[in-house]
């Protein structure tokens, strides 16, 4: 067996810590002394005292008008009610009120027709329409009825990598 050593060596860390880092426990040290200024300001500005109010009622009550300017103001408004008569009974056609035109005769719309018309629209913007600008030659064939089903497909393709047997 192996004797043990009675001599321990000391380790010494000579790493720079990287800048920013704050030393072991300092970060929590730094948040409760925020909070301490937080309460701290909340306690020494407290809650302000509303302004003391008079003990009458309203400042900013509204003034009755004076007799004078209330008889004004009347006159003022007669007159305007007099010329709008007048020129209703001068012009009698309202210019805001709306025209109404006679119907000239709803047309015939064929149903089907228009039902074909919608169609024909529609198909300019379909989105499973495929344009291709092949030659005659180089187009892909359709598939026929022998060609093969793409369950077989996939059983040659992956049997053979198999090492399947192929029916």
């Amino acid at each position: 067996m192996a004797e043990p050593t009675t001599g321990t060596t000391i380790v010494t860390d000579h790493r720079t810590a990287p800048r920013g880092v704050l030393p072991r426990g300092a970060q929590t040290w730094l948040m409760v002394a925020l909070a301490l200024g937080i309460l701290a300001i909340i306690v020494l500005t407290g809650r302000p005292e509303p302004p003391a109010r008079p003990a009458g009622g309203p400042v900013n009550q509204a003034l009755a008008p004076s007799p004078d300017r209330l008889r004004d103001y009347q006159d003022r408004l007669r007159v305007l009610d007099e010329r709008g008569r007048q020129q209703a009974l001068v012009d009698p056609a309202d210019p805001r009120a709306p025209l109404l035109y006679e119907d000239a005769g709803t047309a015939v719309v064929d149903p089907l027709a228009d039902e074909k018309k919608r169609r024909e629209y529609e198909s300019l913007f379909a989105s499973n329409v495929v344009v291709s600008r092949r030659p005659d030659g180089e187009r892909p064939s359709l598939p026929t009825a022998t060609a093969i089903m793409p369950s077989r497909v996939g059983y040659v393709v992956y049997g053979t990598m198999l090492g399947w047997p192929l029916p």
